[in-house]
């Protein structure tokens, strides 16, 4: 073979075991994402809960009502300003959990996504979105940090 062909044919072998490479991690992050996400969305929904029982044990009041709903999904209610809503959910396919609070006094709504991304020691953990769905894989967000940030949004004027 001459040397020229000996090189591209190492060049183009290389190149495939990157695209087997990155093909296998790709897949297994799918794995991860699958397989922990819903852990991850339950981490939050007791965080959120466990929030709501603190305040209207604190409150001597029922002021935090979480609303029975599907698994995926998560809605609580202040009672003290009764249209207001919290509304919550994990979309099980993107991996990706979805938060809105309205109406808010302004009239309009707070809003968060938190997608389920695996991180360099290949740990699944929830990273906030930016507002247009872009990742901000800066520091993952901690269940208590999910939660204070939904609850502010929903008791706070």
């Amino acid at each position: 073979m001459n040397d020229w062909a000996k090189r591209l044919a190492d060049e183009v072998k290389k190149q495939q075991d990157q695209a087997t490479s990155d093909n296998a991690k790709f897949l297994e992050n799918q794995r991860l994402k699958k397989e922990f996400g819903p852990v991850l969305w339950r981490g939050v929904v007791a965080e959120v809960k466990n929030g709501c029982t603190a305040m209207n044990r604190e409150l001597r009041s029922n002021v935090a009502v979480v609303v029975d709903t599907s698994e995926n999904e998560l809605n609580v209610r202040n009672e003290n300003i009764p249209e207001r809503r919290l509304a919550s959910s994990f979309d099980v396919e993107k991996a990706l959990v979805a938060w809105d609070v309205r109406p808010l006094r302004s009239g309009g709504a707070a809003q968060g996504h938190y997608e389920v991304a695996v991180d360099k020691d290949g740990k699944a953990q929830l990273y906030q979105q930016g507002p247009h769905g872009e990742s901000l894989l800066v520091e993952p967000s901690s269940f208590g940090e999910i939660a204070e940030r939904m609850l502010a949004f929903l008791f706070r004027d």
